[in-house]
Order: C-alpha cells, then sequence, then structure tokens
C-alpha cells in the first residue's frame, strides 16, 4: 500500500514539473519566405510553423498590403528554448490560441523612402 501511495505521489509532482505556462502576448506578426517572427516589445522570438501558425499566416495575410508587411497579433502562446545546434532566433513560441488580428497602427508602420 506504501508502495502505491508512493508511487502515484511521485507521478503526481512529475506531471506538475512538465506542465507548460501559456501566457498571452501582444506584438508584430511577419511571416516571410518560409520563416514566422512576433516581435513583442524589444524581444523577438521565432514561430513554431504548425497548423496554429498557419491558420495565423491565412488570417495575418488579409491585413496586409505587402509581403513585408508587420501585423498587429493578440496571442496566447508557450515559450521554448530553440533546440542545440539549430539556426533561428534564441526563444521559439508556439501558438496555442489567435485572441486577435489587426493592422498595424499607422505609427508603427514601417516607412521607407526612395533618394536619388
Amino acid at each position: 500500500m506504501k508502495n502505491s501511495l508512493a508511487v502515484l505521489l511521485t507521478l503526481f509532482f512529475l506531471s506538475c514539473d512538465s506542465e507548460t505556462k501559456t501566457e498571452q502576448v501582444s506584438g508584430e506578426f511577419i511571416y516571410y519566405a518560409d520563416a514566422a517572427v512576433l516581435q513583442v516589445d524589444e524581444s523577438v522570438y521565432g514561430v513554431v510553423l504548425d497548423e496554429k501558425a498557419d491558420e495565423l499566416i491565412r488570417q495575418a495575410s488579409g491585413y496586409k498590403k505587402n509581403p513585408e508587411d508587420f501585423v498587429q497579433v493578440i496571442l496566447k502562446v508557450i515559450k521554448t528554448p530553440k533546440p542545440p545546434k539549430e539556426e533561428g532566433w534564441d526563444t521559439l513560441v508556439k501558438i496555442k490560441e489567435i485572441v486577435a488580428v489587426s493592422y498595424p497602427k499607422e505609427s508603427d508602420m514601417l516607412r521607407l523612402q526612395l533618394t536619388k
């Protein structure tokens, strides 16, 4: 009986440690040339390309005027460090839920000027 209780308690504590925390973030999203990036304030994250990312890419495309445009998003994500020996951003985000997608604010839009 004691062994069964010890095993159950061990399994319970191990399962609690393996839980990952979902957090809500607001930032700018871009998908271009098979890479997706999320910028939140001063931090930049690589986006895991999966079904949720594909859904966000489809939604974001309706808000872009040019392929290089960022789109404002609110997402629920899980942050993880990138696997060793893999190229890309140090931290990856896996999208769990798309809360909102919208046009970027005029003041935040990147403006390029051609010079002669």
